[in-house]
């Protein structure tokens, strides 16, 4: 199951495009890098005959982002921005456990928005046990219609979903370790009772910016035009950005921490942070049916959307084996 890869590099994806959107903004009010030098390689050590050849930091990183053994985990996430004393976080905690290609996982999610800036304020979440699935808002749950539910999991059964999902995807071609500057790998320490090591890296967050927009246009998936001139315009836009990594020995990702700082109008400093933590990998995860539920979805714009992603799930899910399930919630 390669949820490392995506979910993690999507994530930072998320925090990317977020800060891309201040410098598309910033170069429509103002209009209506070199990169670092590659270090050089370190002369090979000699190896025994019987051991494996040591990675470098970035390989390490890279090989940990590829990884497809994640099968299931616990985790706890927070991407946040913060400026003049404003926080506005999205955070996110639960469970998963995949169950092969054509078997609907298990999930459990449950989301806080609070945005000061736009007025929003919303607690919910989305429980699975694979042949049911319901929203949950409070101490209260709503029971999908068990009829579109019905047919999301014979199309992930029967792998159409899946073959939707594949076509609909973009292909991106995207190098993200040539954003990679002054990686260094230490100990580090135990997260969540095993071994780790610790790999941090600099990130070029205009660069990375950049070519994410400049891809994502060219695969129609943007909803605005980017301005010419997008490279220089991030760059003025983003600043530093750090990549703190924890992986086990298992190759597998245990901790994330990424940070960016930008300016979005005015000049206005913006502190970006994404956190994200597993724990019991792929352990199994105790994800049961609510006790209570009522038959039918929310009210208001919290049931707006969940009808609207109800249409879209069945391709989600389907990318569960390869990908990874994740909710965005708004509303009221």
């Amino acid at each position: 199951m390669a949820v490392s890869r995506p979910f993690l590099l999507g994530l930072i994806g998320v925090v990317l495009l977020g800060a891309t959107f201040f410098a598309v903004q910033n170069a429509r009010n103002a209009s209506s890098g070199d990169s670092a030098p590659t270090q050089a390689a370190q002369p090979a050590q000699p190896q025994a005959a019987d051991s494996a050849p040591q990675l470098t930091p970035k390989q390490q990183l890279e090989a940990a982002f590829k990884n497809d053994d994640l099968e299931s985990a616990s985790f706890d996430a927070e991407l946040s921005f913060s400026s003049q004393g404003e926080k506005n976080a999205i955070e996110a905690s639960g469970s998963f456990e995949d169950r092969g290609p054509k078997e609907m996982p298990v999930v459990d999610i449950q989301v806080r928005v609070d945005v000061e800036s736009a007025g929003v304020k919303l607690d919910g979440g989305f429980v699975t046990t694979g042949d049911k699935a319901w929203f949950t808002r409070g101490d209260t749950a709503y029971a999908v219609p068990q009829d579109p539910w019905d047919k999301i999991v014979e199309a992930r059964e029967s792998g159409q979903s899946a073959q939707s999902a594949a076509q609909a995807t973009p292909q991106l071609n995207l190098e993200p370790g040539d954003w990679l500057r002054k990686v260094d790998a230490e100990e580090g320490g135990q997260v969540d009772g095993v071994q780790t090591t610790h790999i941090s890296a600099d990130v070029d967050a205009a660069a990375a910016a950049a070519d994410l927009v400049k891809e994502m246009e060219g695969a129609g998936q943007l909803p605005f035009n980017v301005p010419a001139g997008i490279e220089e315009r991030a760059a003025k836009t983003l600043g530093d950005a750090q990549l703190d990594v924890w992986v086990g020995k298992d190759e597998i990702v245990r901790r994330l921490s990424f940070q960016l700082d930008g300016k979005a109008g005015g000049g206005r400093a913006v502190q970006m942070d994404l956190r994200f933590e597993f724990s019991d990998v792929n352990e199994p995860q105790d994800v049961s049916a609510p006790s209570k539920s009522v038959n039918r979805l929310p009210d208001g714009q919290y049931g707006v959307f969940a009808s609207g992603f109800l249409v879209g799930l069945g391709g989600a899910f389907a990318m569960l084996r390869p990908r990874r399930s994740r909710k965005a919630s708004r509303s009221g």
